[in-house]
Parts: structure tokens; sequence; C-alpha cells
């Protein structure tokens, strides 16, 4: 810069000087990030909130995996960053969740009936189920659990299906006497037939005494309901011959006797029989003893 000094028109000795003037870089503050970030399995771009024109993005604004991340941001040479600001914005991309979604509704069936499992699905990762439909077979409450592991990117997460397998019920059609039974003087067991595969247990089905008498089957295990049958134990034959007896034309009738067969054991009549004959004591021939109302 210089200075002229001037007197009544007249120039006077002159004096310059050199002044330096400094333009200094204007102070700007670094920007912030703009939202949150969770983990999608795929890139994601930053956004940031209050970048100027003066500012250029150098690195980091973009990342994938969860993490910390920082971007690097410079500056033209007309500006500088602000007390504090180093032109480094950190960032994060959160862990996700990989929510399993599948049907919840309890599964209720009856046994012999084909269990279909619910279809799982989930955003990330592979969804196992600990039971496969051929391993709900027999009766009772099962618990499924559908699963999927968890990793640096996202927490696993679990489901569970509840399954009930109820028995069947058996029906008169699936049970049948096999055989009949006479008084033989011991303990006997009415059999039953059933049809095959069902478990079972039987009482009421063994009596010494002839009568009648009732069984009943009751199902087990993958089987359940009640059936009752009536069976017998029929009396034993038992036979009553009278003995032959001779007489003469003009003889009284003699005592009338008889033998007893088929009595088994200590058995005895309640009521012995009672003999008549139509015999003619004055008549030769034949005739016949008769033995009625023994008991």
């Amino acid at each position: 810069v210089t200075a002229t000094r001037e007197e009544n028109g007249q120039s006077a000795s002159a004096t310059s000087a050199t002044v330096n003037a400094v333009v200094e870089p204007k102070a700007v503050s670094e920007p912030t990030v703009k939202g949150t970030y969770t983990y999608t399995g795929t890139e994601q771009t930053v956004a940031l909130a209050g970048i100027e024109s003066c500012m250029t993005i150098a690195s980091g604004n973009k990342a994938t995996n969860t993490g910390s991340y920082e971007v690097v941001l410079t500056l033209d040479g007309n500006h500088k960053w602000a007390d504090g600001s180093d032109g480094k914005v950190q960032w994060n991309i959160a862990k996700a969740k990989a929510e399993i979604t599948v049907d919840p509704d309890p599964i209720t069936v009856t046994y012999g009936e084909a269990v279909t499992l619910p279809t799982a699905t989930t955003d990330f990762g592979t969804v196992t189920c600990d039971k496969a439909a051929s391993d709900l077979v027999n009766a009772g409450t099962y618990t499924v659990t559908y699963s999927v592991a968890g990793t640096d990117n996202y927490d696993g997460d679990s489901k569970t299906v509840t399954v009930t397998i109820n028995p069947k019920n058996i029906t008169e059609a699936d049970v049948a006497l096999d055989g009949s039974l006479v008084y033989n003087g011991e303990e006997q067991t009415q059999q039953i037939t059933v049809t095959d595969g069902i478990t079972y247990e039987v009482t009421g089905n063994k009596a010494t005494k002839a009568g009648k008498y009732e069984l009943t089957v009751k199902g087990t295990g993958n089987y359940a309901g009640t059936i009752t049958l009536d069976w017998e134990v029929a009396k034993a034959t038992v036979t009553i011959t009278a003995d032959n007896k001779v007489i003469y034309i003009g003889e009284d009738i003699p005592v009338l006797t008889y033998k007893v067969s088929g009595l088994i054991g200590d058995d005895k009549l309640i009521t012995d029989p009672t003999l008549t004959t139509n015999a003619d004591e004055n008549q030769a021939g034949s005739y016949t003893i008769t033995a009625a109302n023994a008991d």
C-alpha cells in the first residue's frame, strides 16, 4: 500500500508501506448421523445431516454387516473444521433379530391320523425344527420347537407349537368273545379276540361256577374307551341212569334206584331225582323207569 502527502498543491516527500492481509478459512461443524441403522443383509449408506458443499465424503459411509463405522470427510481450501470437530463421524449398524413366523395354534389329532406341521419362515438364516411329523405317532402331548441360530449380524429366535395326539376309542366291532366255556370245577378264563394292534386290559373274565358274567375291555396306550361283553360258563351235563330191575308176575314193584355220572369233584345233586315206572306187575313185558326233577 503506497500513501502520498500533498501540501499547497505540491507533492511533499512520499512515504510507502506494505500491509499483509490474511483471509482465514471459514470454520464449519462436522455433520451428524440421520436416523438409526439395523442389519438388513444388504449394503446401507449412512445419511448425514448438516453436510455442506465444501465437504467431500472420503470413505466409511457404506457398510453391510453389524458394527461401528467412521465416515471421513474432507474440506475444500476455504474451510476448516470448527473446534471439537475432526471430520470423522461415527455411525453403527445394529444387530437384527431373525424373528420366526409360524402359525402358533395348537394341533390336535386322533391316534392313527397324520400330523401336518406348519411351515415356519424367517427374515434371516435357516429355520430348523426339533421334530418331524414322523416322530409324532403315539398318543400324547408334544412341544415342537422351531429355531434359528444367531450370528454376528442377527439374534436368533425360537417358537413352539403344541401337538396333541388323542387316544383312539375302541368300538364293539374291535372286540369279540373267543370260544365258550363249560363248568369243569376249576377257574376258567373267557378268551377274547381284539383287532390287531389295539392295546388293552381286560377285567371280569375269570370265573369258576356256572353262570352268566360280564367282562370289560379297556383301551390302553394309544387306545381309550371301554367295551363290555356278556359271557357264560355253561352248566356241565350230569347223567342219571336208572338201574335195571327184574321181577316176576305177581311180585311187588321193587325200590327203584339210579346211578349218577358227570358230577365233578365233591359236587352233589341238590335234589334227588324222582323215579317212576309204567310197569304192570301182573303182566309180563319190558317197561321204562323214568328219572325226573333232579337238580
